[in-house]
């Protein structure tokens, strides 16, 4: 919800870049006023939206219940002109 996951991954893979997606704007909130103070020399870029096969939207309970946006990752990469940075034989959605 803060960004925890995506530190442990900085501190297993100090040289990698970490790609967070969180469909939660609440949680979005949090993150951001997280990394404002520490992105960990921009090895951490956030999404406000999550992962899914298919785009569209979730319903998502945390708190309360939310409409959350989500979309495949290779749709978030084009759009976001990162098609050629991700090895797609080697990424995974955890």
């Amino acid at each position: 919800m803060n960004g925890d996951t995506a530190l442990m991954f900085h501190h297993y893979f100090p040289n990698s870049l970490v790609h967070m997606f969180e469909p939660v704007i609440s949680n979005c909130e949090i993150i951001k006023k997280f990394l404002a103070v520490d992105n960990c020399n921009n090895k951490l870029v956030l999404f406000q939206q999550g992962l899914a096969n298919e785009d569209g939207e979730i319903e998502v309970e945390w708190h309360t219940r939310n409409r959350a946006k989500v979309t495949t990752i290779d749709k978030i990469y084009q759009k976001n002109n990162q098609k050629n940075r991700i090895d797609k034989t080697r990424y995974r959605v955890l």
